[in-house]
């Protein structure tokens, strides 16, 4: 019957005369000790959610092998400046490599440090944290005065 009419309908009709039907569930409840109370995984992935920040490479690198690391980069971005297919037009017509954009820009002080954002970024957190308090003092304020 599968060959002449095909499996999916097959099994439609079976289960339609009530001749045949999907295998009984067996559902178990697994309990899972390994997080701590509350902490849920998840839904999507399974996967408990990371415990530990991941490190930055560069802390645990010596002086030396940073240096190393920096002559690597430098080679890479000499090779790339030298590869005519990456280089760039400039806005007056002349073509330069990335190395030459990134000199101007940090010239310009385009190139942000990440640190100072860091900081930027915390100070500009803080306020907006204290303006929020700010806000509740008041709005309790005129709760307890109604």
């Amino acid at each position: 019957m599968t060959t002449e009419i095909g499996y999916g309908n097959a099994a439609g009709l079976l289960f339609r005369k009530g001749l045949s039907g999907p295998p009984p569930a067996k559902i178990e409840e697994i309990e899972d000790d390994s997080l701590p109370e509350g902490q849920d995984r998840n839904p999507i992935t399974s996967l408990a959610p990371p415990t530990i920040e991941p490190k930055n490479p560069l802390d645990e690198m010596t002086e030396e092998e940073k240096e190393r690391e920096a002559e690597k980069l430098f080679v890479l971005f000499d090779r790339m400046e030298k590869n005519p297919v990456i280089s760039m037009n400039s806005g007056d017509g002349e073509r330069k490599g990335p190395k030459d954009i990134m000199r101007e820009k940090l010239e310009r002080g385009e190139l942000e440090n990440d640190d100072r954002d860091a900081k930027m970024k915390d100070e500009e957190d803080q306020r907006d944290e204290d303006e929020a308090m700010a806000d509740l003092r008041r709005y309790k304020d005129r709760q307890a005065r109604k």
